[in-house]
């Protein structure tokens, strides 16, 4: 090697440890900058989370170890501010790769435990580890049916946040309907001005997501409302059974609290294991939890955390959730069931155990009562069980509904005779429905080509009432609005997705739906803008606020007014009616008005001149003063130019709608020496003058009607005299002062 390579390779090498040293100060320095961060939210008792987000008022739903967090909707702060909700919605579909900026903020207010003296401060320092170790477990985790963390727990003085994806709420929610978050709504203030450290403002109510205080009620009566349908329970329940497979098989761990508290539905409509389904998981690399549920045999020595040691004690597991709610835990971790026999040594736990429990919540969520009764069910925090309450539960269990196949296979007492998490879905209650399958194809659409997805799109035609209203927003139509990307498939999802749309209520649609709708409502042309604009009046329908509507909706319609083809603008000025009706009176004045003489003056096309005529016509009753004068002279253009009976006709009609809006000055000083000439043209048929006559006589009868009720009576008419004698006449040489020349009657007027 030569002395110029060995100079070369030095330099490279010089270079790459120089920037390796740089990057590893970089890193360095933001370990060393987050640590500076948390260690101040720790002094301060402020946590960093809410100087990332604006958070909102309202508590939107509550989760964990025996619900004990609240769950707050949240947004992430832009680089000017606040962001909105809708804005950041719009963002998110038009760039798939932007970070979420809509997130759940999970709160547990620490002070709340002991403050009252209920608890020792062994029991909460217990319980928050539960929740440490929770955490630390899901971070590590990645798994489309495991909550997603955003950022690692926070823990202050007074509070402990986690920052997930959005959640709209959890199981224990949605079986309470709401009445569960009562409570936290009345500590929601205090606690928020802790955690902030007295900066209540930044999420006392944020303005710019439409969430304040007032929006409390709005949570209870969103989550009362909330129905699960059956094909929802189904989807959602192979969705857990499939991230058990995943704990199971690939985590190493058996979970062993899962209860309806630690199971979510996000605001996607995806249903994943959440906070709290890990403080007790057993297995994995460090072990996990070794502290069983079970007491040994009556008589043994009491462990610290248990349920029931024999049939006529009852156990107090004390008001915080050290242990999940036994009416969702397998026989195995509650009386220590073996082979052996109730009160052998149990054997290390399976599998099986989190199968138990997914079908106790399934059952549930069903529409059944709890499975192991109410009891049992309500034994989390401060609730109490014995062996006997538990023993009885499984005596009674009832398994009813559709769902009673696969649950009573999935709640055997006996674990050996338990299906496995990857036989759930192949029971008959989920291998027989329609509806699952085409959901489970539309799960993984994006994976088929293009002509195997419009082939599913096709055979799915006429079978959409197969879909319930939540699982088309959350399960049907996200796939849909992702293949407005493919240009092939948007004529066929186009339609669909309108048509769907109507299923939705005003805000959802302008959350879910119309961010999807925009980047196309921009770049669409010919075939596409025409499916468009049929739908203008749907728009005008799903959009809440004329402010929306201008910004998505309008700019497509107007682009189809001045589209160089006729078909499109033809359909375009028909639905300029419905598009009207939802804008604001300044934005028909400056924008659609004018846009419509232009296109009524300049076009050379008798079809579009007469629909922009008659959009002109039906709009006429918005017009102010100067709206008027500028039609009028736009028709005197048009009536100069086009004496084709279409264009007089409409033109005329133009002239009768203003002339009843501006009154009988506007109708005699410049409609009637405008409709007049009208007649006149040459192209007119009989019927045609016979309407134009009408509507001629229409107006000079607005005018008389409106000139007599404000005109003084006329004055009576002269007595008559006797006839006068020729020569009398001749010798006066003119006529009697009461002849009337015109024979009109009555008197001249003063």
């Amino acid at each position: 090697m030569d002395l110029k390579s060995i100079k070369g390779a030095l330099k490279s090498a010089a270079g790459k440890a120089s920037k390796a040293a740089h990057e590893a100060g970089i890193s360095a320095y933001a370990s060393a900058k987050g640590a500076v961060a948390n260690a101040a939210s720790t002094a301060t008792g402020a946590l960093r989370c809410t100087r990332e987000y604006d958070l909102d008022s309202p508590v939107a739903a509550s989760g964990g170890p025996g619900c004990l967090f609240s769950v707050v909707d949240a947004t992430r702060r832009g680089k000017g501010g606040t962001t909105s909700k809708t804005a950041a919605a719009a963002a998110a579909a038009a760039d798939p790769t932007t970070p979420n900026s809509r997130v759940s903020v999970w709160l547990l207010d620490k002070r709340a435990l002991t403050e009252d003296g209920r608890h020792s401060k062994e029991e909460v320092e217990q319980m928050l580890q539960l929740i440490r170790d929770d955490a630390s477990r899901m971070l590590r985790l990645r798994h489309p049916g495991v909550l997603r963390l955003e950022q690692p727990l926070e823990e202050t003085r007074t509070h402990i946040a986690l920052v997930t994806e959005p959640v709209f709420a959890s199981a224990a929610d949605i079986l309470a309907k709401g009445a569960n978050l009562a409570g936290k709504q009345r500590e929601r203030a205090k606690s928020l001005e802790q955690a902030t450290g007295g900066a209540a403002g930044a999420a006392g109510g944020d303005s710019s997501s439409g969430r304040g205080p007032s929006a409390s009620g709005e949570t209870g009566a969103r989550l009362a409302s909330a129905k699960l349908s059956q094909l929802e329970v189904k989807h959602g329940a192979a969705a857990l059974a499939g991230a058990l497979r995943f704990v199971h098989e690939s985590a190493g761990l058996v979970l062993r609290g899962l209860n309806p508290g630690c199971v979510v539905v996000t605001s996607r409509g995806d249903w994943k294991i959440g906070v709290g389904a890990f403080a007790h998981a057993r297995g994995g690399a460090d072990g996990g939890n070794r502290a069983d549920f079970y007491l040994g045999p009556s008589g043994a020595a009491t462990p610290a955390v248990g349920y029931g040691s024999s049939d006529s004690e009852a156990y107090v597991t004390g008001p915080l959730p050290l242990v999940p709610s036994a009416g969702y835990v397998a026989p195995e971790l509650v009386l220590g069931v073996t082979t052996g026999g109730y009160g052998a040594v149990a054997a290390e736990p399976t599998g099986s155990a989190d199968v138990f429990s997914l079908g106790a919540i399934v059952h549930e969520l069903a529409g059944n009562p709890p499975l192991l009764g109410e009891a049992c069910c309500a034994s989390v925090g401060g609730g109490e069980v014995g062996e006997g309450e538990y023993r009885r539960g499984l005596r009674n269990a009832r398994f009813v509904g559709g769902c009673a196949s696969v649950v009573s296979r999935m709640c055997a007492e006996d674990p050996m005779k338990r299906i496995g998490s990857a036989e759930v879905e192949r029971d008959a209650w989920f291998a027989n429905d329609v509806g699952l399958a085409a959901l489970r194809e539309l799960d993984g659409f994006i994976q088929k080509d293009v002509l195997a997805r419009a082939a599913f799109l096709q055979s799915l035609q006429g079978r959409w009432d197969l879909f319930d209203a939540r699982v088309t927003q959350y399960r049907v139509l996200p796939p849909l609005l992702t293949e407005l990307r493919t240009p092939e498939l948007q004529p066929l999802v186009l339609p669909l997705i309108l048509n769907l749309a109507e299923r939705q209520t005003p805000e959802d649609f302008s959350e879910w739906t119309l961010p999807h709708l925009a980047p196309l409502l921009v770049t669409a042309t010919g075939h596409t803008l025409g499916t468009i604009l049929k739908s203008t009046a749907k728009f005008a329908d799903r959009v809440p606020s004329p402010e929306t509507f201008e910004l998505f909706v309008l700019p497509a319609v107007l682009r189809g007014v001045a589209a160089p083809e006729v078909l499109v603008q033809e359909e375009a000025l028909r639905q300029v009616t419905a598009a009207a009706h939802k804008v604001t009176p300044e934005t028909l004045r400056c924008t659609v008005v004018p846009l419509l003489h232009k296109t009524a003056v300049d076009t050379t096309a008798a079809a579009v001149r007469v629909n922009a005529l008659v959009a002109l016509g039906k709009i006429a009753p918005c017009f102010s003063v100067p709206e008027f004068d500028a039609t009028l002279d736009a028709l005197h253009r048009i009536a100069a130019n086009d004496r084709a009976a279409a264009t007089v006709m409409c033109v005329l009609g133009v002239a009768d709608a203003m002339g009843k809006v501006g009154g009988v000055n506007l109708i005699a000083s410049r409609c009637l020496p405008l409709a007049c000439p009208l007649m006149l043209a040459p192209g007119l048929n009989r019927a045609q003058i016979e309407t134009v006559s009408r509507v001629l006589g229409g107006m000079l009868r607005r005018v008389e009607e409106a000139r007599v009720a404000t005109a003084p009576p006329a004055p009576p008419p002269p007595k008559k005299q006797p006839p006068a004698s020729v020569e009398a006449t001749g010798a006066s040489g003119g006529m009697g002062d009461g002849a009337d020349p015109f024979g009109m009657g009555g008197g001249a007027d003063p």
